[in-house]
């Protein structure tokens, strides 16, 4: 049985914790120097990462935490069957660079299945939040992926994870895959966190979003949101989406057929699923 999830103390959590990162993000000014960047970065992520690990302990002490995304995958691979997924700042480039497009996001996962999501837009005071079999709310009411039948015209997003520079597969299948999506929708953007233009497809601002490359930290959560909201969330095979997977595709059920059935057509993109 899933774990019970105080929605209302983990929204004061991450609110807290955003509204504290806000107050830096406004009196930093833009960080150019790579060296310095990560300094910065993990001297933050740090900081904020740890309230909140330390606060779902207290509250959860039999729910493990899943070490954060920079950490190597076999070095944060444990035993533990129910686990905290974190990431305390996701969109740091944007962050640092003083541009808004940043938000908080966690995740519980338990015996592989994702059982609640929250992400905390700190610059609009957005929560969203989804339980597994309850639905997704943003700020506490009820939403809902939007009704478009196919991607054509449509208003997507996709993104690339960090550090890609050494895997052409995933070099190659954002390129393809971005121009597949282009002969036919009515705009692509990037609108920077994952987590958060996920949660945009679950309340409906976007039609869809994809992205190839091994994600988990910015995905887990947003897949969930879109799944409670009504939408699909699958790797670009089509298949569910899980830890391990190394793509994503997240829409209402019309548009994530069609974006599904346009990749098909490029052998590349589902083998780099």
């Amino acid at each position: 049985m899933p774990t019970p999830v105080d929605v209302t103390h983990l929204s004061a959590l991450l609110r807290d914790v955003g509204q504290d990162l806000l107050q830096t993000f406004n009196a930093t000014e833009p960080i150019h120097a790579n060296d310095e960047m990560m300094r910065v970065f993990k001297q933050l992520d740090d900081h904020a990462a740890e309230k909140i690990r330390d606060a779902l302990a207290e509250g959860y002490p039999q729910i493990a935490w899943l070490e954060g995304e920079l950490v190597d995958g076999s070095a944060r691979s444990g035993k533990a069957t129910s686990f905290w997924i974190c990431d305390a700042i996701d969109g740091a480039v944007q962050f640092l660079r003083s541009i808004t497009s940043w938000c908080i996001t966690i995740a519980l996962v338990e015996d592989g299945s994702t059982t609640f999501a929250m992400t905390y837009d700190a610059h609009r005071d957005e929560c969203f939040h989804a339980v597994r079999g309850e639905g997704a709310f943003l700020n506490g009411q009820r939403i809902a992926v939007n009704g478009r039948k196919h991607h054509a015209r449509a208003m997507l997003a996709t993104s690339q994870p960090p550090f890609i520079g050494d895997k052409p597969g995933v070099i190659e299948a954002a390129g393809t895959s971005l121009s597949a999506m282009l002969a036919d929708a009515g705009a692509v953007r990037n609108l920077g966190p994952t987590s958060l233009q996920l949660a945009y497809v679950a309340c409906g601002r976007l039609d869809g979003f994809w992205e190839f490359g091994e994600d988990t930290f910015n995905c887990v959560a947003g897949a969930l949101l879109v799944e409670m909201a009504g939408g699909r969330a699958t790797n670009a095979a089509g298949e569910p989406y899980g830890l391990k997977s190394a793509s994503i595709v997240a829409a209402s059920e019309g548009v994530w057929q069609s974006v599904i059935q346009t990749f098909a057509a490029h052998p590349g993109l589902t083998r780099e699923a």
